[in-house]
């Protein structure tokens, strides 16, 4: 798999079959470069679960939101020290008065008691540096709880 201009072409011959294979199995997927959280390649899937779960405009300008880039520092830093992997889980944000950039208008009210339930696991693995570059990772993201 090869690293994809910022502006995620959506059709690539050679990607789309492995993506709709990810997509399928409920595993979404990107690749971030650890600098900066700069999304390099996302698939379909994960495009859809990052919208659901976070608000704040990061990932659609192309960037991981803050608490996904300082767990990704994090874990790139245990990693290398030899500690072993942590995985991430979140629950999608809900309307709430500590959080005014997610008011009601966002959330249906009957989706609001599912939102409850659901959670984003969040699994890192280094990226290939030969085939991706220095300081990329793969993000592999699955849904989990009740939707």
């Amino acid at each position: 798999m090869t690293a994809v201009h910022a502006h995620f072409p959506s059709s690539d011959p050679q990607l789309d079959a492995p993506r709709a294979a990810l997509d399928a199995f409920g595993y979404a997927c990107l690749t971030v470069a650890q600098a900066d959280g700069r999304c390099l390649w996302r698939s379909p899937l994960a495009r859809r679960l990052m919208a659901e779960y976070f608000i704040g405009g990061h990932f659609e300008r192309g960037f991981l939101p803050p608490e996904l880039l300082l767990w990704l520092h994090r874990e790139a830093l245990r990693r290398r020290a030899g500690a072993p992997a942590l995985d991430l889980t979140v629950l999608a944000q809900t309307p709430s008065p500590y959080n005014p950039t997610l008011s009601a208008a966002h959330v249906p009210s009957h989706a609001r008691t599912k939102r409850l339930n659901k959670r984003l696991s969040f699994r890192l693995h280094e990226a290939d540096a030969d085939a991706m570059g220095d300081g990329q990772w793969l993000i592999v993201m699955s849904d989990i709880g009740s939707g």
